[in-house]
């Protein structure tokens, strides 16, 4: 077994031992924001979760990065194999993503404080509104965007929120920063999909995208 592989194989081990640890953190946090509702606007364990969810991403591009070098060694089913196990980490992202996003935009509710999500809803202007509504056209009501904690933001499509991003400037930059971030991070994770598709093609064919598409210009 090669050096790479065997350090993917560690990495991934990190992978499965970060879930565990990711999935108690979110089970933590949903108790620890219900006791926080009690007193007041508490940040701390989400800020916790926080912390916890970026040292998970990076275990996760470690591995994402060795699978890389992995699928450069291979062609044919293993090729396709190492490929797979990336795409999959990738998802295991793009999904993180949404659900610290949402538990942004729960934060910080009690009896005397708004969550995050009501904030940036009462604090959006109605060019933001407006800019939102144009982009996604019914879909922003039946994700009921502009309802309550505004957490259907978390699930539109990538293709969806590339949409908003380009065509509602307003709305995206009124949003909380951890909330754009997130969203962000969720297109970020499509592109790092494609990406991945075209070293596997590069792979088994020798050809890449970027070859492909040059030779079509010249053409």
């Amino acid at each position: 077994m090669t050096a790479t592989a065997t350090a993917a194989q560690k990495a991934i081990k990190m992978v499965e031992n970060a879930s565990v640890i990711l999935a108690i953190i979110g089970a933590a946090l949903q108790i620890a924001t219900k006791i926080a509702n009690m007193f007041g606007a508490d940040y701390s364990e989400y800020n916790k979760a926080k912390e916890n969810y970026e040292d998970y991403v990076k275990v996760l591009d470690t591995v994402i990065s060795k699978q890389k070098e992995l699928i450069d060694t291979m062609t044919g089913k293993a090729a396709v194999e190492a490929s797979m196990k990336a795409l999959e980490l990738i998802e295991k992202q793009a999904d993180a993503a949404r659900i610290l996003g949402k538990e942004r935009l729960n934060a910080g509710a009690s009896a005397g404080s708004h969550s995050i999500g009501v904030r940036i809803n009462k604090g959006m202007s109605s060019e933001g509104w407006n800019e939102a509504k144009a982009a996604l056209g019914s879909d922003f009501f039946s994700k009921r965007i502009d309802d309550g904690r505004m957490t259907g933001l978390f699930d539109l499509s990538v293709e969806q929120l590339e949409k908003l991003q380009m065509e509602a400037p307003t709305f995206w930059a009124k949003l909380d920063g951890d909330v754009r971030d997130y969203l962000e991070q969720i297109i970020a994770c499509n592109e790092k999909t494609g990406e991945m598709k075209d070293l596997l093609n590069e792979s088994l064919t020798g050809i890449s995208f970027d070859s492909l598409f040059d030779n079509f210009l010249e053409s």
